[in-house]
């Protein structure tokens, strides 16, 4: 009986640990998305921008 109450603290101590771990990773994910997200609405930006004919350079 002993054992087995060990092998499941073992086993609820290893899925405990791979939830922080899949947490971590879809934090990761997400912010990598958002990052991606930023990147083309900057990109997006410049080209209203240069559609509407204001690309901040000088003549």
């Amino acid at each position: 009986m002993e054992e087995i109450l060990k092998a499941i603290t073992t086993l609820c101590i290893k899925v405990d640990s791979m939830d922080n771990e899949i947490q971590k990773l879809k934090s990761k994910a997400s912010q990598q998305h958002d990052y991606k997200n930023a990147e083309l609405r900057r990109s997006e930006d410049g080209k209203n921008l240069e559609l509407k004919g204001d690309d901040g350079k000088l003549l």
